[in-house]
């Protein structure tokens, strides 16, 4: 799949409501997920068997988020940071190109780690660590390389226009696609 040619002129929209709500719907499930699996465990009883099954999504999506980044670094595709810089910017300098590619990269390993994570503390007697790391460090670890990615790439690229915060979760959130 070869990438799709530049925007002559990049979309400046804001999100639109229904984007919004999605956003919102699904930050709050995942935030809950702990909490209901919790609840769940208790009525099911505590078996090993059902504990797993309960504890299986949140590895499933990390690794699901992993393969979305990392599957766009193969021959022939446009890495997925690269995407969104281009769609919100139009043509990528060289410099950014190489830098959007490291990040793809980044966020691909990001991933592995937080499922590898979410895979060692699903054990039965971890199930604490489990609620605290998929309702709060994972969230914290995709946070901190998020805005501490914003931060470094004012100062690497201070002669490149930044998108603002809104507008850089409006391209992400409009243009998600494996």
């Amino acid at each position: 799949m070869s990438p799709r040619p530049a925007p002559s002129e990049p979309s400046r929209g804001s999100l639109d409501a229904p984007g919004i709500v999605f956003a919102a719907v699904a930050i709050v499930l995942l935030l809950v997920y702990p909490l209901g699996v919790r609840e769940a465990m208790g009525v099911a009883g505590d078996g090993a068997a059902v504990a797993v099954l309960f504890k299986l999504p949140p590895i499933a999506v990390q690794a699901a988020l992993a393969w979305s980044f990392l599957a766009t670094l193969r021959e022939g595709h446009e890495p997925a940071i690269s995407r969104f810089a281009r769609i919100e910017r139009g043509t990528l300098p060289p410099d950014l190109v190489a830098y959007t590619r490291q990040l793809t990269v980044a966020w691909g390993w990001l991933f592995v780690g937080l499922a590898l994570v979410s895979a060692i503390v699903s054990l039965p007697a971890l199930t604490f660590a489990w609620q605290w790391w998929t309702s709060v460090g994972a969230w914290a670890c995709v946070g901190v390389l998020f805005l501490g990615e914003r931060l470094y790439r004012k100062r690497r690229f201070p002669h490149h226009a930044h998108a603002s915060l809104g507008r850089q979760l409006s391209v992400v959130i409009r243009h998600w696609r494996r």
